[in-house]
């Protein structure tokens, strides 16, 4: 299959972003956005090819937080891809774990301008080329952190929140021109970033109740894939929780 439309996926070498990638590589070309670890960008980019060999695979490094975000993905990639973006997955970032009462700001603050910062620059960029296009839509990776946070994650949950907000926004602004705009919040998911965490739930005996919450990145994929299908696009402004009951089930689980 030739794909000529993309997705842009910031994050997407690593994690969630790469097990969205590799769902949405037999339909999409993708721009896959990463801040750093070169090594682990080539290996998604083989990785996403051994899948779909004809998937126009597009790996960006620039730092995410930077006013220049835009700027630097264009010059990559040129303008006539960025132009042929359908899909935005709003989900880089880094997680601070610095409690607050001991962190420095500007920890929480760099959080907030990878999240969000990024997200609200990427989607001033693509809401002309989408309405030129008659449509398109934006998913932005939130954080089951803004329903119920842990100790350290003040900017990480502020900067997800936020995200909730820029999703309703653009859903009152635009439906009208064909542009959905959907969040999803996993609970806790296994990735690279979560690794230290997961570790002390799967082998300390006190959290044993809690690692049958521990989620797969390829169930957010199948998400993101769910709310790409056309059939679905009367799904606009929703916030999806993915977290296998946890929010739910939290009195009962000690």
């Amino acid at each position: 299959m030739t794909q000529s439309k993309f997705a842009l996926i910031t994050g997407g070498t690593s994690g969630i972003g790469l097990s969205i990638a590799l769902k949405l590589c037999v339909r999409y070309n993708l721009i896959l956005v990463f801040k750093n670890n070169s090594e682990r960008a080539d290996l998604a980019r083989q990785q996403i090819l051994q899948k779909s060999p004809s998937c126009n695979v597009q790996v960006v490094q620039c730092d995410i937080k930077s006013i220049d975000l835009v700027q630097c993905i264009t010059e990559s990639i040129g303008i006539d891809k960025f132009n042929k973006i359908e899909v935005l997955i709003n989900n880089g970032g880094s997680i601070d774990r610095s409690p607050v009462l001991i962190s420095n700001p500007e920890n929480a603050i760099n959080c907030i301008q990878e999240h969000l910062f990024s997200s609200i620059r990427l989607v001033h960029a693509l809401v002309p080329v989408f309405k030129i296009n008659g449509g398109g839509k934006f998913i932005h990776i939130s954080s089951l952190a803004v329903i119920s946070p842990w100790i350290g994650s003040l900017g990480y949950t502020v900067a997800k929140s936020a995200l909730l907000g820029l999703s309703r926004s653009l859903v009152c602004e635009l439906t009208t021109y064909g542009i959905t705009s959907n969040c999803i919040l996993p609970g806790m998911i296994e990735t690279p970033s979560t690794e230290s965490v997961i570790r002390v739930i799967k082998n300390d005996t006190a959290y044993s109740d809690k690692s049958r919450f521990l989620g797969r990145t390829e169930v957010i994929a199948n998400t993101v894939e769910f709310l790409l299908n056309n059939e679905n696009s009367h799904i606009n402004g929703a916030d999806m929780i993915i977290d296998g009951g946890y929010q739910y089930s939290l009195k009962n689980v000690k």
